[in-house]
């Protein structure tokens, strides 16, 4: 299946599975869900706004996330966080061959290279 399809079947099946959820809890209880739906768009509408996207893409986002919480925070987390930019804090990210060099602390292939290119 494609992405969007998926996305969209589970946006729908989300939307449902909360409009539902009145008959299976109480008025109160559905409330509280429902507060705490508002309560976590408000925070992630306050993390894109401390991002470091641009002006234009923050501001759709926030309306986008305000008018529809659910659909809107299902949108952010697949298609609005850039996942990319945790590469450069991955361990397993190999360095490349003057990096290794500069480390190196070998003294012999120091003198060897110096000797080389004729530097004393």
């Amino acid at each position: 299946m494609k992405r969007s399809v998926v996305l969209i079947l589970t946006m729908l099946l989300i939307i449902v599975a909360i409009l539902n959820l009145r008959s299976y809890i109480g008025d109160y209880e559905y409330t509280i869900v429902l507060y705490l739906i508002d309560l976590i768009s408000i925070v992630i509408c306050i993390t894109i706004l401390l991002g470091y996207k641009k002006t234009e893409s923050k501001i759709a986002w926030v309306i986008f996330i305000l008018s529809l919480p659910v659909v809107g925070i299902i949108f952010y987390i697949l298609l609005g966080v850039e996942y990319n930019r945790f590469n450069k804090f991955d361990s397993n990210v190999k360095f490349n061959d003057t990096q290794k060099f500069i480390e190196f602390d070998d003294e012999k292939k120091i003198k060897k290279i110096l000797d080389k290119l004729k530097y004393k």
